[in-house]
This record gives C-alpha cells, structure tokens and sequence, in this order.
C-alpha cells in the first residue's frame, strides 16, 4: 500500500487544497514552455508569490479558516490569469504563475494587479480581522535563465528581494535610471 500511495502522489498534478497544480506539475510545464519559447522565439515569464507573515496569519485563526485563506488566494490568482497561463501551488505558502507569451514587464503587470487585489479583498472575504498581502519575484526567459530551475530560482531571489524590502510588493523589473 505505502509503494502505491507514493505512486499515486508522483503522478497527480493538483494541489489537493486550492486544486491549483502542484509543484511537479510546474517545474515540468515551466520547462516544457521554456522550449516552446526557445523554439518559437517568443518570451515566457514566471511569477512566485509568497504569502507574507503566513505562519503567524495562520497561527491565529482557526484551521477552517485557514483552508479558506488558501483558497480565496488560490482563486484570486487563477482569476487575474488568461487561459494559457499555468498556476499552481508550490509550498505551504507559495503560488506559481507560468506566464508563456508574456514578457517579464506584461507578467510583472499581472503580478502587480494580483497583488493589489489579494491586498484588498482576500482577508475581508475570508473573515480574518487583519490584512493579508503577498509578495512577489517575476523572471522570464532567457533574461534570468534557460531551463525551468533557473527562472524558479531566480523567481526566488527577487521575492526575498520583495520580502527585504518591506513586503507587500513585486520585484522583477529595475527602473531604468532618471536621465537628467
């Protein structure tokens, strides 16, 4: 049993929670649009947001309203994306955004729109008395990197980049500097 139970968890592709993709899932679609890109010589982007302050948020609520939290993030996420993009959850905390046709200032856009909106509604709907934010690293192809691990950790190192700089925010696009 504990042999099947294991295959059976390698082969599915959803989150059991929000019912987003899971992890694998994305790692191996993330690669497989970066060829597609590659090939047809069109941008891909990814976006990773992360659930700021998540372990206390959670720590203080009920379990049910916890799920719940989860969920109305997971539906806002997949609410503010086209019909090819690909998002899924990827930790505890974490989301996933596969963003092919997009380059990283359109998908550093999406992500913006995402992140106010989860700012201004998610606790509200759910019914936790304090605001929930996310933050988030935008990287695409082949700007930050040509296989799937590369953009996922580059995609990392800008939301830490986020998280140091006070939370609540998208990092991916530099500013070009003020010419004067």
């Amino acid at each position: 049993n504990d042999v099947l139970t294991r295959k059976i968890e390698k082969l599915e592709v959803k989150d059991y929670v929000t019912g987003l993709y899971n992890a694998i899932f994305i790692r191996n679609r993330l690669q497989e649009e970066i060829r597609r890109a590659i090939a047809y010589q069109r941008p891909c982007s990814y976006v990773v947001f992360d659930i700021d302050n998540c372990k206390d948020i959670i720590s203080n609520c009920a379990a049910d309203k916890a799920e719940a939290l989860l969920k109305r993030i997971a539906y806002t996420i997949r609410d503010g994306v086209t019909e090819i993009d690909r998002v899924g959850r990827i930790d505890d905390d974490a989301f996933a955004i596969i963003v092919p046709e997009k380059n990283k200032r359109q998908a550093h856009t999406l992500a913006e729109a995402i992140r106010v909106k989860i700012a201004e509604c998610v606790a509200n709907d759910v019914g936790i008395d304090r605001q929930v934010t996310v933050s988030a690293g935008v990287s695409e192809n082949p700007l930050d990197g040509t296989t799937a691990e590369e953009l996922m950790e580059k995609a990392n190192l800008l939301l830490k980049t986020s998280k140091k700089q006070g939370k609540n925010k998208v990092t991916g696009i530099t500013e070009p500097p003020i010419c004067r």
